[in-house]
């Protein structure tokens, strides 16, 4: 889970964005995130050791 204060020009911006592409503010954030992970070559470690998906 994931929890992080953004700065009001960045949520004004992320609710234009949800309003004109008809998307929620989760699916923008894991794209955004994704395309980060790319572009900086982060690969996913896996799960730690006893730790389930939830």
């Amino acid at each position: 889970m994931l929890s992080v204060r953004i700065l009001a020009s960045t949520d004004r911006r992320l609710t234009a964005a949800v309003e004109q592409l008809d998307l929620n503010p989760q699916s923008i954030v894991e794209q955004a995130l994704e395309q980060y992970f790319k572009r900086h070559k982060i690969e996913d470690p896996g799960l730690p050791e006893g730790q389930d998906t939830a």
